[in-house]
């Protein structure tokens, strides 16, 4: 199998939320022009005294801070500002076919923006809980 870029024209991006409770998980990917996911993880120096030669350190947990963003709408399930901002949400955040990540959030920041003469964007940021799963097509 070639290797494919993922762009513009790949198609297949996605974002989903399911809040907590919630019987379906809504789509935003009709809206969104933005989706950022990083990994955070934190370091414990593997020192015991701050005296001692070395200053290595050792992995910690890591966790998913991720943003998304896009054109504001009315009219549609997936209409609106993410506020109140979604907790323990289930999250699916697909990059194209076959390349995903999922997990449980909690949504840190929900904003909705509208200026003059410009489209109103919307746009949320939150951090994983718990696990999460990469599932991502590296070929035959």
């Amino acid at each position: 199998m070639a290797v494919v870029r993922i762009n513009a024209k790949s198609g297949g991006a996605a974002f989903t939320v399911q809040p907590e409770g919630a019987g379906t998980p809504t789509d935003y990917t009709s809206l969104l022009d933005t989706i950022r996911l990083r990994e955070l993880t934190g370091m414990d120096p593997s020192a015991t005294f701050s005296t001692e030669g070395t200053n290595d350190q050792e992995p910690m947990s890591s966790q998913i801070v991720f943003e998304m963003g896009g054109l504001n709408t009315r009219g549609g399930a997936a209409s609106g500002p993410l506020i109140p901002a979604p907790q323990n949400a289930a999250i699916k955040a697909t990059y194209s076919a076959g390349c995903f990540f999922t997990f449980n959030a909690n949504f840190t920041e929900a904003w909705a923006d509208r200026l003059v003469n410009q489209q109103s964007r919307i746009g949320a940021r939150g951090l994983s809980k718990g696990a999460y799963v990469k599932t991502w097509d590296v070929g035959p």
